[in-house]
This record gives C-alpha cells, structure tokens and sequence, in this order.
C-alpha cells in the first residue's frame, strides 16, 4: 500500500513540475522567436535594399541600432509571460501570485536587503574562484563574467534589464514556479524554482548569483509576497547594477575596485550579524519546511525538466572560451 501511495505521489509531481517545465520550455521558444524574426527581418530589408540598388547607408545604420537594442527581447519577455498566465490560469491565477501574507517591517526589510546584498560579494568570489579552476583544464569565463556583469548604455537595454526583467522574471519564478512546486514542501518549492532561475540564465558564474538570490527571493515571496521580491529584484538590477555603475563610473579602476569592495562588505559584514543573531529561527525554519524523501530526484528527473535544463546548459557552455 505505501509503495503505491509513493508510486502514485511520484507521477503527480513529475506531471506537476512537468506541465510547468513544458511552459518554461515554450517560453524559452517564444522569447527566441521573437529575437530571431527580428533579425530576419532586419537582414530582409538591408538584402532588398542592395538588390534594389537603394542607398543602404541609412539601412545600415538602422539595422546596427536595432541589433544593439534588446526591443526584441522586450517584446518576447511580455509576450513569454503573457503565454504563460494563459497556460498556467487554471492551476494558478495570475491574481494569486501577488496575494500578501503580511506586511514587511523596515527592520526585517534591511536584515533582507544585508543578506541579500551580500551575494555580490560572494558572486565576485566564486567568480574567480571558477575561473582559476576553468583555467586549470585549459578554459575560461571571461565572456560569461563580462556579460553578466556589462554595464547598459542603450535605453531598451537598461529597460529590459532593470525594469522588465525583474518584474517578468519574478512572475515566472517567485509566481508561477514557486507557487505550483509549494504543494511538495517549503523548503522544496524554493530551492527549485531559485533552481530554474539560476539555470535560465545560461550564464555559469552568474547562475551562482542567480541561484543565491533566488532563495531569498523565494523566502521573501513564501512569508511576505511575490511584490517585496520584485522590488528587491529591482533594487539589484537598477540601484546596484546600472545606477552604482554609473556614480562609480569616472572613478580611477583602483578607487573604483575599493570602495565596490567597501560597500558590498559593509553588506556582507551585516549580513554575518543578521544571520548570527537570528540563526535560531533560520535553524527552525529549514526544519519546518522539509519534504517528502525523493522529491527533488523526482522533480529534476521529469523529463520536461531535464530538456529545459539541457536547452539552458548547452548556450552556458559555449560561453566558455579556450585559453
């Protein structure tokens, strides 16, 4: 009896995290359909231009614009997230995403905001710590850093990655992933959507970062709501991102490296102390939250699942470059 009731619970979950997986999957592909027909159509015009002998100066220009903006990508987020509120409605309603179980006190929301600073730091750490061992086996993620770390200068670039992407990315993870896994545990509804997001981002040393912040974000949305995630999603994005760039921008490199490394270790030094004084309540809250045995093995195992995982892994390995 109790190994049909576990055989019974394992096609439930896999077909579960499997229907989401499928979404994320479609996602993926309405994003780069959007991107790609873009460029086709921007190649389609500067061809016809030649063909017709026209002046393809101002074509050029107009192709180069585009290419180096991210409205593609901005079209396809929206019309990503609209996809899924459609594919995901009768299980969850895209009102309930944004349900508030309590208000967040401004104490609690600094103690969040400390620890979830600290991650910069610890991204600047694994970051070369990977690196070094990349180097080892004759790699490097150099292109990958860069990418994850390149300051924005194109109005649609700043827009889509912190503004959109913060809101659209929450919706999905902290909405949709987070609250369709939260019938299998707490602490498993986390873990696996900071999971899913850390590997969206097809990017190696930024998926550390990612997976990070994806726990406290999750945290944030299970106790308080999915809108105190967006808005320190946001804070990461534009305040620490594009906005702290900028300020430290006409800085020497030196004076630049120190006071980014001043900063984020006052986080990180606050963070130890939040942790350490609320490690009780940290300690019961991960206990509280367990799941039933094999519920990751039977989640990462669906197959829907592992096909996202391998159309996200393959880009973040081709990002390493040999040395």
């Amino acid at each position: 009896m109790e190994k049909e009731a576990v055989t019974l619970y394992k096609r439930y979950e896999k077909r579960i995290v499997g229907h989401l997986a499928l979404g994320l999957i479609l996602y993926l592909l309405i994003t780069t359909a959007v991107v790609l027909a873009d460029y086709g159509v921007r190649i389609g015009l500067l061809l016809l231009a030649r063909t017709l002998g026209w002046e393809t100066q101002s074509f050029s220009s107009l192709a180069t614009s585009f290419s180096d903006s991210y409205w593609s990508m901005i079209l396809g987020a929206l019309l990503g997230v609209f996809f899924l509120k459609f594919w995901m409605q009768q299980s969850i309603p895209m009102p309930a995403l944004f349900f508030e179980r309590k208000k967040m006190e401004p104490a609690v929301l600094v103690s969040f905001l400390c620890v979830f600073a600290a991650g910069q730091l610890l991204f600047t750490g694994f970051s070369y710590l990977l690196e070094f061992c990349l180097n080892l086996i004759g790699l490097s993620s150099a292109s990958a850093i860069e990418q994850a770390t390149g300051v924005m200068t194109e109005p649609s670039m700043i827009l889509y990655a912190a503004v959109l992407a913060p809101v659209t990315e929450e919706i999905i993870f902290r909405g949709y992933c987070l609250r369709c896994a939260q019938q299998f545990g707490r602490n498993f509804a986390i873990i696996f959507s900071a999971a899913l997001f850390a590997i969206m981002h097809a990017n190696v040393p930024q998926a550390f970062f990612a997976f990070y912040v994806g726990i406290i974000l999750g945290v944030i949305t299970t106790e308080y709501s999915i809108k105190y995630a967006i808005l320190f999603h946001l804070i990461n994005n534009f305040a620490f991102g594009e906005l702290l760039e900028l300020m430290l921008s006409g800085l020497p490199d030196r004076l630049h490296e120190i006071s980014f490394y001043l900063l984020f270790g006052m986080f990180a030094f606050c963070a130890v102390v939040v942790i350490i004084l609320y490690r009780r309540q940290i300690v019961r809250y991960i206990r509280s939250g367990h799941s039933i045995r094999h519920t990751y093995l039977y989640a990462f195992s669906a197959l829907p699942v592992v096909i996202f995982i391998l159309l996200c892994l393959v880009p973040a390995l081709m990002m390493l470059d040999k040395i």
